[in-house]
């Protein structure tokens, strides 16, 4: 599960906005329980 999130995070470390630094925040504290929440974001955002 590490790796995973590893790999999922990865976009989040080379964060350039404020939300993107913010989710970045949310998901390193609280894990896979915000793991939703970011997958959702990205996904009304488009890269």
């Amino acid at each position: 599960m590490i790796s995973l999130t590893s790999f999922l995070l990865t976009p989040l470390l080379h964060a350039t906005t404020k939300q993107d630094i913010l989710n970045q925040s949310v998901a390193g504290t609280h894990g896979r329980l915000n793991y939703r929440y970011v997958a959702a974001q990205k996904t009304h955002r488009p890269f």
